[in-house]
């Protein structure tokens, strides 16, 4: 029984620093430009965005598209004011705008 300990805890300490050994390491080569926007991410104010589409209770598309607090038009033209004041910031590389645009029925619903 003696022997069968010993061989069990050599065998845990080989299995525990074998993995250490033949681990592979990882290189990663990030984009300075990149990192430097992501860096500018918030955890606040993505938890802000999210909290006010919420408010907006629903964001079904057959809810209000008119009603300004509430429903899928109330969420879109709070996105949409979200990306205008952010393509103030772009030099002109962000143009956002509303696209609206009827699917015809295809009889599956």
């Amino acid at each position: 029984m003696k022997y069968g300990i010993r061989n069990g805890l050599f065998l845990g300490a080989f299995v525990l620093f074998s993995g250490q050994a033949f681990a592979q390491t990882e290189i990663v080569n990030r984009d300075p430009v990149i990192n430097e926007m992501v860096q500018e991410v918030s955890a606040d104010s993505i938890e802000s965005y999210v909290r006010k589409l919420s408010s907006f209770g629903t964001r079904h598309t057959l809810s209000s598209q008119t009603d300004p607090e509430r429903g899928i038009g109330a969420a879109g033209n709070y996105i949409l004011s979200k990306f205008k004041e952010w393509a103030k910031e772009s030099g002109g590389r962000l143009n956002p705008e509303l696209d609206y645009f009827t699917l015809k029925a295809d009889g599956r619903r």
